[in-house]
């Protein structure tokens, strides 16, 4: 479990004000606070090859459907 003022020192070495860091800090629930917490265990880009797999599929897609013309190897509907 992570400390509101650990948070709160945390936010103003971020660049945070520390009148709205302090405010930030109390409005965190106790879930949150324990979130925090396993926050630096958690991998950094999780999900990154998903989130290129959906920005690649809506674009293909819009290509097909004639609204782009992103790649040269989709043929538009006449």
């Amino acid at each position: 479990m992570v400390d509101r003022d650990v948070v709160r020192t945390r936010l103003i070495e971020a660049g945070l004000p520390a009148d709205e860091a302090a405010a930030r800090a109390a409005a965190l629930t106790a879930s949150e606070l324990a979130s925090l917490g396993r926050l630096e265990s958690q991998p950094a880009g999780r999900g990154i090859v998903g989130i290129a797999v959906f920005v690649f599929a809506v674009l293909f897609m819009t290509d097909v459907l004639g609204y782009t013309k992103i790649f040269p190897f989709t043929r538009t509907p006449r």
